[in-house]
């Protein structure tokens, strides 16, 4: 059975009177009385199909009820599922530690959070991830239209390959990820996550997965002023305008590979000297040599902008 020992904890501590909870069978599961001649009264509740017998001694019968109704409250804790009680934590609701250590322990120390956001949500993508983490330490739930992952990864780049290997049918997804160092930071790491996630599909950018550390750049564009952006935009919409897809896609896989040429072109598919003809190509018309650093982050503020208005992503 449960360790109830644990998890009423407080109550013993915390209420002065001393009770006794007991199976139908007589089993003793929590004792605080130490008179065993004094005369008693009791009351039952039920709790997961099962009679528990809650005693206190005769002097103490006026909180009787009192006392069935603060262990009701916990019996009630205890029947929460592991997923109810993550997504209560995530949306800030009060999650008792003690219900913490009894149901899913190993949250209170170092753990993973994976974020993923699908174009379509799949109604059997849950039991298919769980089929990945099934020998191990992990909890999957829906939480506002996201799927989140608490898990215990000692290589999180390969849990995340095995991740979109399985919804590799879906190419229209977002993943961001953190480490959590316990489980009462994991509200604001999952509010970090799901703002890379945004960020990401604000500014419809070609990568798919970030870290909780990823997409400064585009925090930092995403806090300047509505007007500042419009006036930005209306200066380089004509150049930008004349970029097409082919274009559009070389600058960001160009920056996504930290401007490195080689790399670039490898995940181009296209020779190192296309992609360089297609570099000056970009310069012609926007006066930027984005193969320099400098000149690279001066030309992604105003591409990151014009790219997001032209598709009324900022109003």
């Amino acid at each position: 059975m449960y360790s109830f020992k644990g998890s009423f904890k407080h109550l013993l501590e915390n209420i002065n009177i001393p009770f006794t909870i007991k199976t139908y069978e007589g089993e003793i599961l929590v004792d605080s009385i130490n008179s065993e001649n004094e005369e008693k009264v009791e009351t039952v509740v039920t709790f997961n199909d099962k009679t528990l017998i809650i005693e206190t001694l005769s002097k103490y019968s006026i909180c009787l009820d009192l006392l069935k109704y603060c262990i009701e409250v916990k019996l009630n804790e205890l029947l929460k599922s592991k997923e109810e009680i993550i997504s209560e934590i995530i949306k800030g609701q009060d999650v008792s530690e003690e219900v913490i250590k009894e149901i899913i322990p190993f949250v209170l120390d170092e753990f993973n959070l994976i974020n993923l956001k699908l174009n379509q949500y799949d109604n059997n993508i849950i039991e298919r991830l769980n089929e990945i983490f099934q020998k191990e330490n992990a909890i999957i739930d829906k939480i506002d239209n996201y799927i989140v992952i608490v898990c215990i990864s000692n290589d999180i780049n390969e849990t995340i390959s095995k991740i979109i290997n399985y919804i590799n049918g879906d190419e229209k997804y977002y993943l961001s990820y953190a480490n959590v160092k316990t489980v009462f930071e994991l509200r604001d790491k999952f509010k970090v996550t799901k703002g890379r996630i945004e960020l990401a599909k604000k500014y419809q950018l070609s990568s798919k997965v970030y870290s909780e550390k990823s997409l400064l750049f585009e925090e930092v564009i995403d806090c300047i002023d509505k007007k500042e952006k419009e006036k930005i935009y209306y200066n380089f919409y004509e150049a930008f305008s004349k970029f097409d897809e082919e274009l559009i896609r070389t600058i960001e896989i160009f920056f996504n590979s930290g401007l490195c040429v080689s790399e670039a072109s490898e995940k181009l598919y296209i020779h190192r000297n296309t992609l360089l003809y297609r570099i000056e190509k970009i310069k012609k018309i926007s006066h930027y040599d984005i193969s320099k650093f400098n000149e690279a982050a001066e030309f992604k503020i105003p591409f990151l902008i014009c790219k997001s208005m032209m598709n009324n992503d900022i109003k």
